[in-house]
C-alpha cells in the first residue's frame, strides 16, 4: 500500500488534474458559444446531390478524374444528359470519332460542360465545326491549370498520336487552384461527391522555379461535424498553413501556362489559350498581355454579361448553350487561322 506521503502525492496530483479538465471544458464550452454567436458552424458537407451517381472517381495524380458513363440532370427547366468515354473524356460527338489529326482540349468545369448536355458544350461544337480533326475534351469540374497540364501529360504519354493543337479554357478562379489555396480546399471537400478530395498543387522554390506537388488533403479534425469551435480552429489552422502557398498563386498560374506550352510544342503542336471568364471589371484581362508577352497564342472569347441570368443553366448557375456557342464561334475563329497554317507548312 502507497505511505501517507504518497497517497497525499497522488491525490494532490488527481484534484489538479480534475481542476485542469474542468478549466479546459468551461473554456471549450465559452468558446463554443462565442464562436457560434459569431455565425460559426459545425462542419456540413453539401454536396451537390445530382447526379445521383458521381461523375467523378478518384485518381492518384490527378486527385479526380471524369467517371465514364451517362448521367441525367432533372432538377432544371430542361433535360440535361452528360456523356463521359473512358479515359476522362466529355463526348464530342455521338460516337468517338477516329482521326489522325487530333485536337486535345483540357480545362475545368466549363470546357467540361458542367450541367451542359453533350451537344451544346463549346467543344463538341467545334467537332461539328472541324470534322477533319478528332477532339479530345479532357475538361474536368474542378480542375485548374496544374491539373490540366497532367492531364495533358497523361494524354500526350499514352502512344496516341500528338495533337495539332492543344486547347487551354482558362478562367481566373483557375488561380487558387493551381496551389491548392485554403479556401478552395475547404470549398472542395465541403461539396465533393467523393469520399475524400485530394488536390495537387504548385509551388514556387526559392529560384522562382515550379515545383510540383502529389494532392493534397483537407484535414479532418475530431468532432469538427458536431462542434463549431472545432471547426473554426480547424479552418483557421488551414488558412495560416496556406497562406504561403496563396501568395505564389498568380506568379504559379504563369509559370503553369509556359509549362503547358513547353509540353505541347516538345509533341509538335501548336499551344492555344482560350480565355472563356475573366475578373469582372478587367479592362485589360488578367492573362492576355502576359500570353501574347510570351509568344503563347490566346483567344479572348469572354461573352459580354458572362455573369448574368440569360447566360446561366436554371438551378445550377454555369454557363448554358449559349454561352458555350459564343465560345464555340470564338475559338473556331483562331482555331481556323492556327490549323490553315499548320495545312499551309504541311
Amino acid at each position: 500500500m502507497p505511505s501517507g506521503e504518497n497517497f497525499m502525492s497522488l491525490r494532490g496530483f488527481g484534484l489538479r488534474l480534475a481542476l485542469v479538465l474542468v478549466s479546459v471544458s468551461i473554456a471549450a464550452c465559452v468558446g463554443e458559444i462565442v464562436v457560434r454567436a459569431l455565425g460559426e458552424t459545425p462542419w456540413r458537407y453539401g454536396p451537390i446531390g445530382e447526379p445521383d451517381d458521381p461523375l467523378h472517381e478518384p485518381d492518384d495524380s490527378l486527385g479526380w478524374r471524369n467517371k465514364a458513363g451517362v448521367y441525367e440532370w432533372t432538377r432544371s427547366r430542361e433535360s440535361i444528359r452528360m456523356t463521359f468515354w473512358p479515359d476522362g473524356l466529355r463526348s464530342t460527338a455521338p460516337e468517338r470519332i477516329e482521326q489522325s489529326d487530333r485536337i486535345v482540349v483540357v480545362g475545368g468545369s466549363v470546357t467540361q460542360g458542367w450541367a451542359v448536355s453533350d451537344e451544346s458544350t463549346w467543344p463538341w461544337r467545334l467537332q461539328v465545326a472541324f470534322p477533319e480533326f478528332e477532339f479530345l475534351n479532357f475538361g474536368t469540374a474542378g480542375y485548374g491549370t496544374y491539373q490540366s497540364l497532367l492531364a495533358l501529360e497523361r494524354s500526350l504519354s499514352s502512344g496516341q498520336p500528338d495533337p495539332r493543337v492543344v486547347i487551354y479554357g482558362l478562367i481566373h478562379k483557375h488561380k487558387p487552384r493551381n496551389v491548392a489555396a485554403p479556401g478552395w480546399l475547404r470549398g472542395m471537400t465541403r461539396a465533393s461527391d467523393l469520399d475524400v478530395v485530394a488536390i495537387p498543387y504548385a509551388t514556387l522554390d526559392s529560384e522562382g522555379h515550379l515545383e510540383r506537388h502529389p494532392p493534397k488533403v483537407h484535414p479532418h479534425w475530431p468532432l469538427k461535424r458536431f462542434s463549431a469551435l472545432v471547426a473554426f480552429l480547424e479552418s483557421r489552422y488551414v488558412d495560416w498553413s496556406g497562406r504561403h502557398r496563396l501568395a505564389q498563386a498568380s506568379e504559379v498560374t504563369r509559370s503553369l501556362l509556359i509549362e503547358m506550352q513547353r509540353v505541347s510544342n516538345a509533341h509538335g503542336a501548336e499551344f492555344l489559350v482560350a480565355i472563356l471568364i475573366d475578373q469582372p471589371n478587367h479592362a485589360q484581362g488578367t492573362y492576355g498581355k502576359f500570353l501574347r508577352e510570351h509568344g503563347i497564342a490566346v483567344a479572348q472569347c469572354v461573352p459580354p454579361g458572362i455573369n448574368s441570368k440569360k447566360l446561366k443553366v436554371p438551378v445550377y448557375g454555369h454557363p448554358n448553350a449559349i454561352a458555350n456557342q459564343f465560345w464555340a464561334t470564338c475559338i473556331g475563329d483562331r482555331l481556323a487561322k492556327m490549323t490553315a497554317r499548320g495545312r499551309d507548312a504541311d
